[in-house]
């Protein structure tokens, strides 16, 4: 071999090693260079396939979260939270899901006016609205503070408002001049004073609802109710009213002479309710509240409407005594 053969092997070895690596001149080179190729082509491939895999799942958590935001009619409600719930309590009162209690109702418009019987809790709800410290209350007086005295009659609300009645008629406003008042928690009187066989005595939420509502055609009325028999007795004990209610004539309703059996009075009762509640169908500018004074929920319920405290609610001239 003459000298220049090594160069000539050296030359074509470097060509061929060079299509791989040029750096790399070594005998067997090309051999070596392949499997150099292949084995980069192997991880290239790898690598390509894990990148396309990293980037399907990545377009795939994408969409899948976005079709979960914007359609959540996707999502399953099929299960309702309790209605106890603070979500399901929010999601009701329409605070958004707050935590906090949603803000009472506005009470109904003033003035409130009894328009259930007497000894049906009319002193008890007078003390209750009184505990409030936020209502004028007046019971039985709408003028002075006393009819204890020879001029001082016409304080009482039935004679004020008969008053009216005798000089303007039943449907004038029959309480004007009789106080200014918020709540009216008795409007009745049945008085015998010196003369039982002519009693001062009226009715004018049973005789003349017509001349309250001129008076006050947007006042809510509270209808107070209880155990009719239980009613009869507490009339029976309360001081000369069962006899009172015997001479009295309160016109077209109890004849004097009438009350002095429980039937009549259970009559008496009965049909002063359904009174009130047709006059206010026929005029719908009142609230009417029925409360049974009876009921031992009756201060909360009461609290639920008016506002006042529940632990304001008694139980005044409690009798224990059993209906007679």
């Amino acid at each position: 071999m003459n000298k220049q053969e090594p160069n000539k092997m050296f030359k074509r070895n470097k060509i061929l090693a060079g299509d791989a690596i040029n750096d790399v001149v070594l005998p067997n080179t090309r051999i070596h260079s392949l499997n150099i190729r292949k084995s980069r082509n192997k991880q290239s491939i790898w690598l390509e396939t894990f990148y396309a895999a990293c980037t399907a799942l990545a377009i795939v958590a994408f969409f899948g979260s976005s079709t979960q935001k914007f359609t959540p009619s996707k999502i399953d409600y099929s299960i309702a939270p309790p209605a106890n719930s603070v979500m399901a309590a929010g999601r009701v009162a329409g605070n958004n899901g707050s935590n906090k209690p949603p803000p009472p109702p506005p009470p109904p418009p003033l003035p409130y006016i009894i328009v259930g019987m007497p000894k049906s809790g009319t002193t008890t709800i007078h003390d209750y609205f009184q505990c409030g410290k936020a209502h004028r209350t007046s019971h039985f007086i709408c003028k002075g503070h006393t009819h204890a005295c020879a001029t001082c009659l016409p304080n009482v609300c039935a004679v004020c408002m008969r008053d009216n009645f005798i000089k303007n008629g039943p449907s004038s406003p029959l309480m004007e001049g009789c106080g200014d008042w918020d709540v009216y928690t008795e409007l009745d009187a049945c008085m015998m004073l010196k003369n039982p066989q002519n009693p001062v005595c009226y009715y004018p939420q049973v005789t003349d609802l017509e001349g309250i509502h001129a008076s006050h055609p947007g006042a809510t009325f509270i209808l107070n109710l209880r155990n009719v028999d239980r009613w009869i007795g507490s009339v029976g004990r309360f001081k000369d009213l069962s006899r009172c209610l015997v001479n009295c004539d309160i016109d077209g309703v109890l004849p004097k002479g009438k009350g002095a059996k429980p039937d009549e009075l259970r009559k008496f009762y009965n049909d002063q309710t359904e009174r009130v509640r047709e006059f206010v169908k026929l005029h719908p500018t009142h609230k009417l509240v029925e409360v049974n004074i009876e009921d031992e929920k009756a201060g909360h319920y009461m609290e639920s409407i008016f506002g006042v405290a529940a632990k304001c609610w008694g139980h005044a001239n409690k009798n224990m005594a059993k209906p007679r």
